[in-house]
C-alpha cells in the first residue's frame, strides 16, 4: 500500500471557492491526516430518479472524488437563468457540497468534465 504522500498547492493541486473563483473568499488552510478517499460519481442525490450514489457508502471524515455530471444536467446546457433541470436545491436535489457538509466529510475533490473545463477556459 502506498504511504502517504505530499502534494504543493499551485503546483499538485489548487482551491476553488464553487462560485466562480474570481473575487471569491479566501479559503482557509486545514490539515487532514489519514483520510482515505470514496469515489461517489456525480455526487448528486436526485429525488425524482431515486438516485442516490451514497448507497451502502459512509463519507463520514473521508474525502469525496466527484467525477462527471447527472445527465439531465449534462444535456440541459442551459446558461444563466435557465430553470435547473433537477428542481429546487435542498428539495429536490442535494449538491454533493451539501452532502459533503451534512454527512461530515473531511473535504471534497471535484474533477472537472471536459465541457466544464472548457467553459473555464472561455470564462478566463
Amino acid at each position: 500500500a502506498p504511504g502517504p504522500r505530499a502534494f504543493e498547492y499551485g503546483r499538485d493541486w489548487t482551491a476553488g471557492t464553487g462560485g466562480g473563483g474570481r473575487g471569491g473568499p479566501s479559503i482557509p488552510a486545514i490539515e487532514i491526516t489519514d483520510a482515505r478517499l470514496v469515489f461517489v460519481g456525480h455526487g448528486y442525490v436526485i429525488n425524482k430518479s431515486q438516485t442516490n450514489p451514497y448507497q451502502g457508502l459512509d463519507v463520514k471524515g473521508k474525502i469525496m472524488v466527484v467525477a462527471g455530471t447527472p445527465a439531465e444536467l449534462a444535456s440541459a446546457g442551459g446558461g444563466r437563468g435557465s430553470a435547473n433541470p433537477l428542481g429546487v436545491e435542498g428539495t429536490d436535489f442535494t449538491t454533493p457540497q451539501s452532502y459533503a457538509a451534512k454527512n461530515g466529510a473531511a473535504g471534497i475533490i471535484v474533477i472537472p468534465t471536459f465541457q466544464q473545463l472548457s467553459a473555464m477556459a472561455i470564462s478566463l
